[in-house]
């Protein structure tokens, strides 16, 4: 249920959902197998995955979230916090710990996130000199329709094959 939700909500703030979210829910329910709709609703569903996929696993938020992990990782390393400390921390928080670092590298990470992202360049091809990131693992569940899950069907299959192509590995760099 928080993944149907948040697929709902995310392409819906997004701009990607014409109709309200209430309206999907209202023709959907749940059963001991699983979220069971219309094949119409269903797909509809597929789709909404497909879209919120494709914006929260983007090449450019991806290198973003690594980089960010990245700045994180250094300052630990180099005795700038513990992860208990971090776990309690906001996010506005966080950005203001890693702007004050004591660490250039965490410095020049977080003014390129924050002021410069055009300067961050994300690669398919791996040349082993910048951060590797990528996606690894997507959501593979679909709804059921008329009994059958809708990824036995030939429409399910086709729109989550496009979910399998978003498994790419990558290489984010910044200059430092």
């Amino acid at each position: 249920m928080d993944h149907l939700d948040s697929f709902l909500r995310d392409t819906y703030m997004s701009g990607g959902m014409e109709e309200l979210p209430s309206e999907v829910l209202k023709r959907i329910h749940c059963s001991d197998r699983g979220v069971e709709t219309d094949k119409q609703t269903g797909l509809q569903l597929l789709r909404l995955i497909i879209r919120d996929h494709e914006l929260f696993l983007s090449p450019l938020l991806l290198a973003v979230d690594r980089l960010l992990a990245e700045a994180i990782l250094i300052l630990w390393n180099n005795g700038g916090g513990s992860k208990e400390a971090f776990a309690k921390q906001t996010d506005a928080d966080v950005i203001a710990i890693l702007k004050s670092s004591q660490n250039p590298k965490v410095r020049a990470i977080i003014h390129t996130i924050l002021y410069h992202p055009e300067q961050i360049h994300v690669h398919q091809a791996t040349s082993e000199q910048g951060i590797r990131c990528g996606v690894r693992k997507v959501y593979q569940k679909s709804p059921i329709a008329n009994g059958r899950a809708l990824a036995e069907t030939v429409e399910g299959k086709a729109i989550l094959n496009r979910l399998e192509q978003l498994k790419k590995e990558y290489e984010v760099s910044i200059p430092l």
